[in-house]
């Protein structure tokens, strides 16, 4: 019976860091630039365009700054610093 307790208490654990229990998003649907500290996930609750962002890229990729990203859409990035919007509004989840 413990283990069951053990199992079930580890996995409310792993679904509050990845759903940010605890921690409350950051709500942006301004044009001015927001400082976030180690964000991990932006959702976006409208159609959304970028102006900027600024986050810890592994490799070089593709820019998101002028990418329109649809209502429900969310990407993970390796700790988000800074966005601003043209448009829109999201949520940043943070570690």
């Amino acid at each position: 019976m413990a283990d069951l307790k053990d199992l079930k208490r580890e996995i409310q654990r792993l679904a509050d860091l990845t759903l940010g229990a605890n921690r409350s998003p950051v709500f942006i649907s301004g044009t001015e630039a927001v400082t976030i500290a180690q964000g991990y996930c932006i959702h976006f609750k409208e159609e959304t365009i970028m102006s900027a962002i600024t986050y810890d890229a592994d490799t070089a990729s593709a820019t998101l700054v002028g990418e329109t990203f649809v209502a429900g859409d969310r990407i993970f990035l390796k700790n988000i610093s800074s966005v601003e919007l043209t448009s829109g509004a999201v949520l940043i989840y943070k570690m």
